[in-house]
């Protein structure tokens, strides 16, 4: 019922950037199951933030029931994610809102995850964590089927002054 994320033996690092990538494409990979019509598609919202997303690869996509599903993330970091930064997530199923979690990036996090899809672990930060180069690898365990509809994800991070780290988005129709 849980998602595992496989554990890496990065820096902090190259776990930044791909944190926010992975959560938003974890929960995105939950819900593009089974009876998905399209693949899942990401995007970059980020607007004056200190990182660039640069690619996320999701295997298989769409992602099945009962298979690995493998998230790739990468990316470039330009400025310093300090303590006490935090990310926030809103998942729309068909426009209306069916999750709303924050928390903090440099703690690990549960999200439990609407209609009793499964949780979603992700490994928090060892902040500050230093500019560089970014990439990721994650592994989840899908359980159930979503039911269908047009799905979208935004996760997004900021320091604690406010100041955007980074946003991704997801966008599917299952």
């Amino acid at each position: 019922h849980c998602l595992k994320l496989a554990r890496l033996s990065l820096s902090s690092l190259f776990f930044t950037m791909s944190r926010a990538l992975i959560v938003a494409a974890f929960l995105g990979c939950v819900l593009a199951t089974a009876h998905a019509s399209s693949p899942a598609t990401w995007y970059d919202c980020t607007k004056n933030g200190m990182a660039t997303v640069k690619s996320v690869a999701i295997n298989p996509n769409p992602p099945a029931v009962g298979v690995n599903t493998t998230v790739v993330g990468s990316g470039t970091l330009t400025g310093t994610v300090p303590t006490g930064s935090t990310f926030s997530v809103s998942m729309y199923y068909s426009g209306i809102r069916l999750l709303s979690k924050s928390g903090s990036v440099c703690k690990d996090s549960y999200i439990d995850l609407p209609l009793g899809l499964g949780t979603v672990y992700v490994e928090g930060l060892a902040c500050p964590v230093a500019p560089g180069t970014l990439s990721l690898t994650e592994t989840a365990y899908i359980a159930k089927s979503p039911p269908s509809g047009d799905y979208k994800i935004q996760l997004s991070t900021s320091t604690p002054s406010g100041d955007e780290i980074v946003c991704v988005g997801i966008t599917w129709d299952a």
